[in-house]
């Protein structure tokens, strides 16, 4: 009902200035309502982009003082989701300041964003990640999907140690523990390949007992994760990838 008022109002010349902006406003804000519960991935990213498009001509029209808020949370939040990350940035920065009953969720949201984007921040994904996990409301499933996050961070900082130690936070009945095991075996990997290397430059010369173990914990690591999740077909093609590498 409120999608088909704002259409009408879109069709009127007569509007007062200051509502100009506001049936974008409810078509976005509609939009990204049902972008939400899309079952499809590929629908449910355009609709999210749709809904970032009128809630980008609101405030070009005249956004509402009382909406502005909100209208930049849920903007950022439509062009994040539909991987725009880049653009989500400056609503997302605003947003903060604007609709802090939000923050702790915009943080999460930055730090994917910067996480994620084509030219990666790390330093500012781990900034706003650590302000994420501060909030001590966080239910331990968001709790630990943050962790695996920062352990994803940690990883292409180079800190392979302080990325392994955080892994061993998230315990074996956490949601995040398949991906968890899965990150673990790529750093048993490069572990074996570093030790692989120091082997002399024969071509028959045999692989360093160091290395074979390292390529057998992660065997064993990717195992693990396919147990607990058999029916994930991501889980199940980046495992049979890493298997492939580890024989």
């Amino acid at each position: 009902r409120a999608r088909e008022i704002a259409g009408d109002l879109r069709m009127r010349s007569d509007l007062p200035r200051e509502d100009v902006g506001g049936s974008a406003y409810v078509l976005g804000v509609v939009m990204a309502h049902e972008a939400a519960t899309h079952p499809n991935r590929r629908e449910r990213r355009l609709l999210y982009l749709l809904a970032g498009r009128y809630l980008q001509e609101s405030p070009q029209a005249g956004f509402s003082r009382a909406r502005q808020g909100y209208g930049e949370y849920e903007l950022g939040r439509c062009l994040h989701n539909a991987q725009r990350y880049a653009e989500s940035l400056p609503f997302l920065l605003a947003a903060r300041k604007s609709y802090p009953e939000r923050s702790t969720e915009i943080c999460r949201l930055l730090t994917i964003a910067y996480l994620d984007d084509a030219q990666p921040q790390l330093a500012r994904a781990s900034e706003f990640n650590a302000c994420y996990l501060s909030d001590k409301s966080l239910l331990p499933s968001d709790r630990d999907a943050a962790l695996l996050t920062q352990c994803r961070i940690l990883r292409e900082l180079g800190e392979t140690a302080r990325c392994q130690q955080t892994l061993g936070i998230i315990t074996e009945d956490s949601a995040q523990y398949p991906q968890a095991s899965l990150l673990a075996a790529e750093l048993l990997i490069q572990d074996g390949d570093r030790l692989a290397q120091d082997r002399s430059s024969a071509g028959d010369s045999p692989l360093p007992a160091a290395a074979a173990d390292k390529y057998i914990a992660a065997r064993e690591s990717v195992r693990s994760a396919q147990r607990r999740r058999p029916e994930d077909g991501e889980i199940a093609s980046v495992a049979e990838y890493l298997l492939g590498i580890c024989y």
